[in-house]
Parts: C-alpha cells; sequence; structure tokens
C-alpha cells in the first residue's frame, strides 16, 4: 500500500529548494548544461578528527529518472561530491 508521506504542494517545494542549491548555490559544481540536477549538500563529522561530504539528489529535475547519494570521506566535503555527482549524472543520462 502507496501512503503519501508529504502533501504535494510540500514536495514541490523541496524540489524547488534542491534545484535553486544547484543551480545557484552550494552545490554549483553539480550543475551542468546537458541535464538538470537537483540535489542537497551536508558535512558530516565521520571520525575523531575527519569530515565526510556528501550530496544526494536527483535527475533530470523536471521528472527524475535516477537518485543518487555520494559520499567523499576525508576530502573537500560537498563540493568533491557534487562534482562527482555530474560526472556520474552526465554519463548515466
Amino acid at each position: 500500500v502507496l501512503k503519501r508521506v508529504l502533501k504535494p504542494e510540500t514536495a514541490l517545494r523541496i524540489k524547488e529548494l534542491m534545484f535553486a542549491t544547484v543551480d545557484s548555490g552550494i552545490a554549483r559544481l553539480a550543475k551542468t548544461k546537458k541535464v538538470t540536477i537537483a540535489g542537497r549538500t551536508a558535512t558530516v563529522k565521520s571520525g575523531e578528527n575527519e569530515i565526510a561530504g556528501w550530496f544526494i539528489g536527483f535527475a533530470p529535475a523536471e521528472k527524475p529518472t535516477i537518485a543518487f547519494a555520494i559520499v567523499v570521506e576525508r576530502g573537500s566535503g560537498p563540493y568533491t561530491a557534487a562534482a562527482i555527482a555530474r560526472k556520474i549524472v552526465e554519463t548515466i543520462l
């Protein structure tokens, strides 16, 4: 049984914000001319003194066919993860 978790207008707003994060926000390294990507970044502490960055998202933003989660340990955080996501999405789509 499929159960709706969010109201449609709430889901649409989240989608818009995730698109803005890539289009003009912190995840601009995920932006590509080939396909629109929507996503969200974060930085988390993965160990005593280690920081991991991640980027989750979906593409094409208008009508998603793929979703992804990229985690980069001991790297330059979400920036590297966003750039990796761009390359993966461009390769797949």
